[in-house]
């Protein structure tokens, strides 16, 4: 069974469910803009995705103001992959991003995890090579507008 975990006594972390879709969906359209995910997306990744690993944080009132979305890999010997990550703007900078990265990351089975991030995304960015992530490679126009993407990864094993 899942136990939620306490985050700096005031948060929790929680399995996301198909339940939370329209917070979810409305706290990816806060942060992400022009990138959030579709309602139908979210639907697909929190109710038919079965390695899906979907988990939000939550504060003291049960708001949700954190998701992180992430995905193992069927096949033996592939990487995982964070499908998406963000915290609720007024909660930024406080560490909980990489609460909700570092406890997602122990949810997935595989021996290495991918992301993608913009490569203007300097906060992302920093969080993840903070967090061991390497550079892998650039994927040229790969968001809307044509912007750039960052490929990266982290050894789990």
């Amino acid at each position: 069974m899942f136990a939620p975990l306490d985050v700096r006594g005031a948060f929790q972390i929680r399995r996301a469910t198909l339940l939370d879709l329209n917070p979810i969906y409305k706290l990816e359209k806060s942060i992400f803009r022009r990138d959030a995910y579709t309602r139908l997306e979210l639907f697909i990744q929190l109710a038919l995705l079965p390695r899906a690993r979907n988990f939000e944080l939550v504060n003291e009132a049960r708001d949700i103001i954190g998701f992180c979305g992430a995905m193992d890999n069927i096949l033996p010997g592939r990487p995982a992959w964070i499908i998406t990550l963000g915290i609720a703007e007024n909660y930024q900078g406080q560490g909980l991003g990489r609460y909700l990265l570092d406890f997602t990351e122990r949810q997935l089975r595989s021996g290495k995890v991918r992301l993608t991030v913009r490569v203007s995304n300097y906060p992302a960015i920093s969080l993840y090579e903070s967090h061991d992530y390497i550079h892998r490679k650039r994927l040229r126009r790969y968001y809307p507008g044509g912007e750039d993407g960052l490929e990266m990864e982290k050894r789990l094993d």
